[in-house]
């Protein structure tokens, strides 16, 4: 191998490795290894499952049940809910602890909950009818969220108390272990589903089943104290509901950054569900094919991470949503490119252009992310952390959730739908195919939708948390006068909304950890 060859080897893949090694070695001196190993495998079930959470619901109801790109896209709006109203779990589970414990119990019955949801989906005589299925996703999907409700309070927890670079190191450390769980369940689950017949989706079934029952016995490790005050009063929950409300509405630092991201979610219209349609259909890429190009992305994310955590965590917020938008939008234009075939002028094959474009999209949905996980974590509260952590996350959902729906009103208004085939040419003239040619229209809107809202994030995003976090004690809104409403809603109580940083991200971090 040519010197420059062995440079870009170690610059490719042997020093993200080493930097991922040494990270993790780090992450877990840092934190109890019973701690590390509960959230770690936590997160690594959620990567492992990732396949559920979109691919996996389009193979079923286009394969299983014929519908067109837009019907499946509206079933995956009403299975997402489940992620949306994550909030309402934070409630139930900071309000009302079984046995004295918030995390543990709660831990086990999401996981039977998922359990029984991804047994039925492997039944076929339970999954008769697409509405049947859904409520079958849905509990799938409402079991993975509340382990995430979970998990997310515990990593808030434990942040509080890391050092100076505790809460991004916390936060990159579960998405590494997410995209490691992808790596490895979603060849798996593409290889099951690029088979035929009822036996794909059995094993499928029970092997995400048996997933969920292992995250219950992990859980049952975790040495959770018994709570001070494990009293259930109607009073203490509508008390938890409005400290929540205060700390996400009262405040213009808090809720003009949720804005953002709700609102520039809300206006991208998803259109996977057609494009998996269209890559099947017309370049010969099914649901294993996609699985193992995926795959790709999320080894090269882990990679981001790294890149984010040693490089970019006290990069400005608004620089980091800004560029990383301007970038989604733009390699959002490889869908373009690759349903106009332009790939095939300059002689990339399909494959190669989707594993490009993929890695890179992959890479820069982690950099953006990792931001907003830190400014939520930064923001918690004390005693509601899973409430307000879950909150901020559901609002971010909601924003997915109604470009869903979005979606899906564009691909049916457009007739991107079954029809018959008109090419006497073929050899079967009378089959269904899909009628693809509004679909370049629907891309190009899509692509514009993520340039417009990126002209919003100076506006609305926070240069820092800190920025973010020493308005709220100010109780200072964005203009730098202070909010009546807010002040006037608090008590002695809710000192802890103002008070509580989650410490250790930039430099206002470094100082309060040195007793400035």
């Amino acid at each position: 191998m040519s010197v420059l060859g062995k440079r870009i080897v170690k610059l490719l893949i042997v020093q993200p490795l080493l930097d991922l090694h040494g990270f993790l070695t780090q992450s877990v001196q840092e934190f109890s290894l019973t701690f590390m190993l509960i959230i770690g495998l936590t997160y690594f079930l959620q990567g492992f499952r990732s396949y559920a959470f979109g691919d996996g619901i389009i193979w079923f109801f286009s394969n299983v049940f014929q519908l067109d790109p837009g019907p499946t896209q509206l079933y995956m709006s009403t299975i997402f809910i489940t992620w949306n109203i994550k909030m309402l779990y934070g409630l139930v589970f900071d309000n009302f602890p079984l046995f004295r414990r918030k995390d543990v119990p709660y831990l086990v019955i999401s996981g039977m909950i998922s359990c029984v949801g991804f047994l039925a989906l492997g039944v076929p005589s339970l999954t008769t009818t697409p509405d049947v299925t859904t409520v079958w996703f849905f509990l799938a999907l409402m079991g993975l969220a509340m382990s995430d409700v979970i998990a997310d309070a515990m990593v808030v927890r434990q942040a509080r108390e890391a050092g100076a670079a505790g809460g991004a190191d916390l936060q990159a450390y579960c998405w590494v272990l997410s995209s490691i769980g992808g790596i490895i369940g979603r060849p798996l689950a593409g290889y099951i589903t690029g088979t035929t017949g009822n036996g794909s989706r059995m094993l499928l079934g029970v092997i995400y089943s048996a997933s969920s029952a292992l995250g219950c016995l992990v859980s049952l490790m975790h040495n959770e104290q018994p709570c001070t005050d494990a009293s259930w009063t109607v009073s203490k929950f509508f008390d938890q509901l409005r400290r929540l409300v205060f700390a996400i509405i009262g405040n213009t630092n808090v809720w003009m950054p949720m804005v953002w991201i709700v609102c520039g979610r809300a206006i991208v219209p998803d259109v996977s569900a057609a494009m998996n349609f269209w890559k099947r259909d017309v370049i010969g890429v099914g649901a294993d094919t996609k699985a193992y190009i995926d795959t790709v992305g999320d080894v090269v994310s882990i990679s981001g991470l790294v890149l984010y955590t040693k490089y970019f965590k006290k990069t400005r917020f608004s620089v980091l949503f800004f560029w990383t938008q301007i970038g989604v939008a733009v390699f959002a234009l490889t869908d373009v490119v690759l349903v106009y075939r332009w790939n095939r002028v300059v002689g990339l094959s399909d494959e190669l252009f989707l594993i490009g474009s993929g890695t890179i999209i992959h890479t820069l949905h982690s950099f953006q992310a990792m931001p907003f996980l830190v400014l939520a974590a930064q923001l918690c509260p004390k005693d509601i952390e899973a409430t307000f952590y879950a909150a901020m996350m559901s609002l971010g959902n909601v924003g997915a959730n109604l470009g869903n729906l979005y979606g899906g009103y564009l691909l049916t208004q457009l007739h991107i739908v079954q029809m018959k085939s008109q090419d006497p040419t073929e050899e079967d003239p009378g089959k269904s195919v899909y009628d693809f040619t509004y679909l370049p229209l629907v891309l190009w809107i899509r692509v514009v939708s993520m340039g417009v809202s990126a002209l919003f994030v100076f506006w609305l995003v926070p240069n820092s948390p800190e920025d973010v976090v020493d308005g709220v004690k100010r109780g200072e809104g964005g203009d730098g006068t202070v909010d009546a409403e807010w002040e006037d809603g608090m008590d002695e109580d809710d000192e802890a909304v103002r008070l509580v940083p989650v410490q250790g991200v930039g430099v206002e971090g470094e100082r309060r950890r040195h007793g400035n």
